[in-house]
């Protein structure tokens, strides 16, 4: 259940548009498809609560469209700044050719600029090197800071990443099911 209504139904782009963020552990890639524009349609998406099409807001008001459009491209800098990325991520394909540490802050790019309700990090550390590892963590750290009303579900087998975060819940799963829950101590017991 999410915001009162049962998700388990439905489709991810209705799940997305109620709040729930999923970061892969192993992204896909979209040769052709920049990053930029990739996060310009799940944004207008995103803000699209009226349940008009993307193009009948385009076709009623398209200076708005540009103007949000500088926007997010002045708030993705910022961001990428954040985690050491450069300006010329934006311009290149989804994922592709991207390292394992750029795909992971690919996805945290993504998460900043949706701001969502719930955000569900699948094994995001996996694959990182240590100086990666810092700067997700710290990104996921000023994303909780920054967006109190919302809650980060980390899925990990690792404690590495949990040097950088202090998690308020660990739960042990195995087999699906949780077998033990604690506070962030728990975690280094296991």
């Amino acid at each position: 259940w999410m915001s009162g209504k049962e998700i388990s139904k439905l489709t991810p782009d209705k799940r997305a548009k109620l709040g729930i963020f999923l970061a892969f552990q192993h992204p896909v890639e979209l040769p052709g498809v920049s990053v930029f524009n990739v996060m310009r349609r799940a944004v207008q998406n995103r803000r699209n609560k009226q349940g008009q099409s993307l193009k009948s807001n385009l076709k009623s008001n398209p200076s708005r469209t540009v103007l949000e459009a500088k926007e997010l491209r002045q708030n993705l800098i910022k961001s990428l700044g954040e985690l050491k990325l450069s300006e010329d991520f934006l311009k290149r394909s989804l994922n592709e050719g991207f390292s394992g540490g750029e795909k992971k802050r690919s996805e945290i790019l993504q998460m900043m600029a949706l701001s969502p309700k719930l955000v569900i990090l699948d094994e995001i550390d996996s694959g990182l090197d240590v100086d990666g590892l810092k700067i997700v963590a710290g990104a996921i750290k000023q994303f909780t800071i920054h967006s109190p009303q919302s809650s980060v579900l980390l899925i990990t087998h690792y404690a590495r990443i949990l040097k950088y975060l202090k998690p308020d819940f660990v739960h042990i799963m195995m087999d699906g099911k949780i077998i033990k829950s604690g506070k962030a101590n728990l975690a280094q017991k296991v």
